[in-house]
């Protein structure tokens, strides 16, 4: 599109986009930023920002919470484009307006008790005319379903497993509910309980890590754009790094929405290229199975197929597809001296593993790229492996397998876990050395749990690139 034209049509937007009447926010221009278009309500603080070349941002913050609940950036396309993303961000805001302002979550052995005090708790709620929402679950499926939850209340006979729900979900308020409330079914204590439960919560845990930096001298005159596609609770996220060619992060940022399509990283990076022109390559990193240089992966909604030669020839660039997690122990590695040989096991909640493999300094591949495929053993277990990856025990035990797996076939020095659901590396390390008794091995990988898989992501995903 013109330039020239592209400017009207984004005046046209901006002036649609200030005769939105809704009757469930409040739209003004900033007081205090001319370029800027702020959208609030009770629920939810939002803005739209028109910066220079037509790139227009949208952002909308929950009040409750203080976290981002989408965000992204685009270069000005067409009004039917730009409506449409507009209208994304519409549905946001309604989503956290029709949210309860306290989603409570009661869970039982089997979720049968729970499910007939939470069909009591709901007729409570409805008669006085609370802004709560009450559901039930068996101790089998809590992990899967706890995150879209603010309080999670352990009937007495699961109440054992307060303080490993509580490690796993950080800065979620778990609650013992007493005995004497669930026996009796009494919903107004139950209530009462919650509500002043949640006056002394406190939100401890931020996650917020430090960017990692490479260890590993890497010789390069390339300036990478490092892109990381990755779903966390009920968001999904383009996270982008660009770093120059001696490795220092010139620019860091994120995307937020509840899915992505192939049209939102086209349009991050669209606007991303556009303003950083000193972009040599683009390396993206992504869940899923290597295939002729492409990541067939299932978090791009739609697909997407042949991504590797759209981006060659849409940015007459380098391009770089890369499996998230042979990025990670790359990454891993890269960031310290001590070992070099190991393993990155990433064991989600729900769903199948990955793995990548260094030894001696180098990322195994294998054949088609199938190297660290873990979900291809035929590992013997107690359950179905899905089953299994929904508890703290049962992940244990597939980590365990994996693990024993690794060690059978490359018997790295060190092997890196990320798993939300394994609480302690010690007892992987035990279950290893139980396991291993049988032939007097004296010497064992070390087992290393790490609480963030991102940073290692996207500085493998520089490394790979740019060592290229």
């Amino acid at each position: 599109m013109d330039d020239f034209l592209r400017e009207i049509q984004t005046s046209l937007f901006r002036e649609w986009i200030n005769n939105q009447k809704k009757d469930y926010y409040h739209l003004h221009q900033s007081e205090t930023d001319p370029d800027a278009i702020i959208i609030e309500n009770e629920y939810c603080y939002s803005y739209v920002t028109f910066n220079p070349q037509c790139i227009i941002e949208l952002c909308v913050m929950n009040k409750r919470t203080d976290e981002m609940a989408f965000y992204l950036h685009f270069q000005f396309k067409t009004l039917k484009h730009a409506i449409s993303l507009f209208e994304e961000m519409d549905q946001c805001i309604k989503k956290m307006i029709d949210q309860p302002i306290c989603r409570l979550l009661l869970c039982c052995s089997g979720g049968m008790t729970t499910a007939f005090f939470a069909d009591k708790i709901k007729n409570g709620i409805k008669v006085l005319n609370l802004n709560m929402e009450v559901a039930a679950t068996s101790y089998q499926k809590i992990y899967n379903v706890a995150q879209n939850y603010d309080v999670i209340l352990l009937a007495p006979q699961v109440s054992y497993v307060k303080l490993q729900v509580e490690k796993v979900f950080k800065n979620k308020l778990v609650l013992k509910i007493p005995t004497q409330i669930f026996a009796s079914y009494n919903v107004g204590a139950l209530i009462t309980f919650v509500e002043e439960s949640l006056k002394h919560k406190e939100n401890k845990y931020n996650g917020y890590v430090e960017p990692l930096a490479s260890m590993m001298e890497i010789k390069t005159n390339k300036n990478v754009l490092a892109v990381s596609i990755n779903a966390n609770g009920e968001n999904s996220h383009i996270s982008y790094r660009l770093y120059n060619s001696h490795q220092d992060i010139v620019l860091d940022s994120n995307i937020i929405k509840s899915n992505i399509k192939l049209q939102d990283v086209l349009d991050a990076l669209d606007t991303v290229v556009l303003q950083n022109e000193m972009i040599d390559v683009i390396s993206i990193a992504l869940p899923g199975v290597m295939v002729e240089g492409n990541v067939y992966s299932g978090i791009i909604e739609g697909g997407n197929h042949q991504l590797k030669e759209r981006l060659e020839k849409r940015y007459e660039k380098e391009i770089y597809l890369i499996n998230d997690v042979n990025a990670a122990v790359v990454g891993y590695y890269a960031s310290q001296n001590e070992y070099k040989s190991l393993a990155f096991l990433f064991q989600p909640i729900g769903r199948m593993a990955g793995s990548g493999i260094v030894v001696n300094g180098q990322l195994v591949r294998g054949m088609d790229h199938l190297a660290g495929e873990v979900a291809l053993l035929p590992l013997k277990l107690s359950d179905s492996y899905l089953n299994l990856a929904n508890t703290p025990e049962g992940t244990l035990e597939l980590v365990t397998k994996n693990i024993m797996s690794i060690i059978a076939i490359v018997s790295p020095e060190a092997i890196v876990v990320y798993s939300d659901l394994i609480l302690d590396s010690q007892d992987v390390s035990d279950e290893i050395k139980k396991s291993l008794s049988q032939y007097s091995l004296k010497v064992y990988p070390k087992i290393i749990k790490v609480e963030n898989i991102l940073e290692y992501i996207l500085l493998g995903t520089m490394i790979l690139s740019a060592k290229e």
